[in-house]
């Protein structure tokens, strides 16, 4: 994606799965977890700006809580 592009959300989460070998990826939430919420909350507005949609997860770097960062962004 080229241009200028627009931040939707950034969420944090467990990861399981997905390991170097795996070509699958899992995000766990706990119940009514409100990472959950921000992540669908930033699905959803990146959707409806009528751009293509870019989620991003860095599973490279997991912050200090085991957990890992992903973004959601749009672009022009």
């Amino acid at each position: 994606m080229k241009g200028k592009r627009t931040n939707h959300g950034y969420v944090k989460a467990k990861m399981h799965g997905g390991g170097a070998n795996h070509g699958t990826l899992g995000l766990h939430f706990e119940k009514r977890d409100e990472e959950a919420v921000k992540l669908m909350k930033a699905l959803l507005s990146a959707i409806l700006s009528g751009q293509k949609v870019d989620v991003t997860i860095y599973k490279g770097s997991p912050l200090k809580n085991g957990k890992i960062r992903i973004t959601v962004t749009t672009a022009d």
